[in-house]
C-alpha cells in the first residue's frame, strides 16, 4: 500500500511538471517529419522556434529506405491520425511519395501569399511538382539538367525526340569521322543512363501505373546506346575540354544550379551553345529536366494545425531568404531576379599598392585541367537562363530502383546474350512487377 501510494504521488508530481513546463513555454508542438538530415532545415525551425510565440517546432528523423519504407509508414501514420504536421521529403523527393492524397494542397495558400505579400513564383515549376492539378509539395529551390551542345551542331529548336538525337550524332560523326563522340566518357551503360536519367518519364506513367519499355522508341534508345564502347578508351593526353572546342563532342551533359553556371557551356565549346535538353516525347514539353536542389516540403492531410505548418513554410519563401539560397535556382522569381542583377557586375576587392583586383565568382574546371574564372555573367546570358527555365516544364521522379533494374538488365544485351526483343520484355516485366508492388496506391 505504501508503494502505491508513493508511486502515485512520484507521477502527480511527474505529471504535473509537465503540465507545468507546458503552460510555461505556452506553446502548441509541430512535428516535422524530416527524411534526411539538414543543418539549413535545422537552422530555420530554430528560427522559427525563436520568433513565434504560439508554435514549437520539433523535427523528427525518417528513412525512405528503412526496413518496411518509410514512405509507406509514413502514410499510414498520415492516415491513422498520428502523422506530423510538415513533412520534408528531402532532395531526393519522387512523385510516389505524395500519391494518395495524403498532403495538403498548397495552391491556395500560394494564391493568398501572392497577392497580399506581392511575391511572384516559378509558375511553371510549381505546376511541374503538381498532382492530379493540386500543388502537393514545394521546393524550396531547384536545379535544372539539361544536354547543351554547340547551335551549329545541334540547332536552334526548343526540344527534340530520340530520333532527332540519334539522327544529329549520326550526322556530325560522319563529318567528323572516327573519334567523333556523344559526350567525353561515352560508354554503352553511361549513355543509356544518361538519357534514361532525363527521359525515363517518356516511358512511365506513374499515375496510372503503366510503363512501356517494350516500345519501338525505347527499343532505338538501347540499340543506340549498344553501338558505344564497354569501356573507357582515353589516350593519356585526352582532354575533355578540348573536345568541346575541337567540335569532337556533341553534347554536354550539365547541371545548372546557379546564375553562373549559364557561362559554363560557352566557355566550354567557345562558340554559341543551345540548351536542348534531353528527349522528349510531347511536342509541348521542354527536355531540361527539373529536380528539387534542398528541402521539399508538404503539409500533412491530417494536421490540425495547417495554418502554422504553412507559416513555417512560407518563412522559406520570403523574398530575403530566398536572395540567399545557395542551394539552386530560388523557387521566389523576385529572389532569383535579385541574383541576375548582382551576377550582372563584376566585384572588386584591394590588392596590393591599393589595385583593384576582379573576384571570381565561380570557376569552369574539368579534373587536371587549369580552370577558368568566372567573373559576371553577360545581359545575353541572363535572358538565354530566364528562356531555359521559364520552358522547363518537366519535374524528374527519378526512382533508383527501377533505374538499377533497367540497367541490370541491359548487360544481358551489351553482351551479345539476349536479343533486343528478349531484353526489352524482360525490362517491361519486371518494370510492372516493381510498380505494382511498390506503387500499389495508383
Amino acid at each position: 500500500m505504501k508503494r502505491t501510494i508513493i508511486l502515485f504521488l512520484v507521477l502527480s508530481l511527474v505529471l504535473s511538471g509537465c503540465g507545468q513546463q507546458q503552460k510555461e513555454s505556452g506553446k502548441k508542438k509541430l512535428v516535422l517529419a524530416s527524411f534526411g538530415t539538414s543543418p539549413e532545415l535545422e537552422n530555420q525551425v530554430a528560427i522559427f522556434n525563436e520568433g513565434n510565440e504560439r508554435y514549437s517546432i520539433e523535427i523528427e528523423q525518417y528513412n525512405r529506405y528503412e526496413e518496411g519504407d518509410g514512405i509507406d509508414r509514413l502514410q499510414k501514420e498520415i492516415v491513422s491520425g498520428r502523422g506530423p504536421d510538415i513533412i520534408n521529403f528531402g532532395r531526393e523527393y519522387m512523385i510516389t511519395d505524395i500519391v494518395g492524397n495524403y498532403t495538403e494542397n498548397l495552391s491556395p495558400y500560394f494564391q493568398k501569399m501572392e497577392e497580399e505579400e506581392d511575391i511572384c513564383f516559378f509558375t511553371n515549376i510549381l505546376q511541374a511538382f503538381s498532382y492530379q492539378d493540386n500543388l502537393c509539395v514545394v521546393p524550396v529551390g531547384f536545379t535544372l539538367q539539361t544536354y547543351v551542345g554547340r547551335s551549329s551542331m545541334v540547332g536552334n529548336g526548343n526540344q527534340w525526340s530520340v530520333e532527332d538525337l540519334i539522327r544529329c550524332y549520326e550526322e556530325n560523326r560522319e563529318k567528323k569521322g572516327e573519334g567523333f563522340m556523344i559526350y567525353p566518357g561515352e560508354t554503352k551503360k553511361d549513355v543509356l543512363g544518361s538519357l534514361l536519367m532525363g527521359s525515363i518519364e517518356n516511358y512511365v506513367d506513374w499515375e496510372n501505373g503503366t510503363c512501356r519499355f517494350d516500345s519501338e522508341e525505347f527499343c532505338r534508345v538501347l540499340s543506340f546506346a549498344g553501338q558505344f564502347p564497354d569501356t573507357l578508351n582515353l589516350t593519356e593526353d585526352f582532354s575533355a575540354i578540348r573536345s568541346f572546342q575541337n567540335g569532337n563532342a556533341l553534347l554536354y551533359p550539365m547541371v545548372l544550379n546557379s546564375v553562373f553556371d549559364i557561362c559554363r557551356a560557352e566557355i566550354i565549346m567557345g562558340d554559341p551553345v543551345n540548351y536542348i535538353g534531353y528527349p522528349v516525347c510531347d511536342e509541348s514539353s521542354n527536355g531540361s529536366i527539373i529536380q528539387a536542389s534542398e528541402m521539399v516540403l508538404a503539409i500533412s492531410g491530417a494536421s490540425h494545425n495547417k495554418e502554422a505548418a504553412w507559416e513555417f513554410i512560407s518563412q522559406l519563401l520570403q523574398t530575403e531568404y530566398q536572395e540567399n539560397f545557395c542551394h539552386g535556382f530560388p523557387i521566389n522569381k523576385s529572389a532569383f531576379e535579385a541574383q541576375v542583377q548582382k551576377a550582372l557586375h563584376t566585384e572588386y576587392e584591394d590588392g596590393p599598392d591599393g589595385v583593384k583586383i576582379p573576384v571570381a565568382k565561380d570557376e569552369v574546371r574539368f579534373e587536371g585541367e587549369t580552370g577558368t574564372p568566372i567573373y559576371q555573367i553577360e545581359g545575353s546570358q541572363a535572358q538565354i537562363l530566364e528562356q531555359v527555365i521559364g520552358k522547363a516544364t518537366i519535374s524528374s521522379s527519378y526512382d533508383s530502383t527501377l533505374h538499377a533494374i533497367l540497367l541490370e538488365e541491359a548487360d544481358g544485351y551489351f553482351s551479345g546474350d539476349k536479343t533486343l526483343e528478349q531484353t526489352v520484355a524482360i525490362m517491361q516485366k519486371r518494370a510492372m512487377i516493381y510498380m505494382s508492388e511498390e506503387k500499389k496506391d495508383f
